[in-house]
């Protein structure tokens, strides 16, 4: 299952799973390396839980954290 935004550190502006199913925050955003993850200059750690469902295809879980409604 993918980790919900209002679990999110304040810092976190990007999701996103590794090939190894494991969930990330990001505080900027990541790309892509060559060992099935993702890389961040920034603040990164694992979702609180170690998440283990694939989504379809890991290169396709990149999201930014969806913008506040007043």
């Amino acid at each position: 299952m993918k980790p919900n935004w209002k679990d999110a550190p304040k810092w976190a502006q990007w999701l996103a799973q590794d090939a190894n199913g494991l969930w990330w925050w990001y505080e900027n955003e990541p790309y892509q390396t060559d060992d099935n993850s993702w890389w961040s200059d920034g603040d990164h750690k694992p979702a609180e839980r170690q998440y283990t469902y694939h989504e379809p295809d890991w290169r396709e879980t990149l999201e930014q954290r969806p913008e506040v409604q007043p």
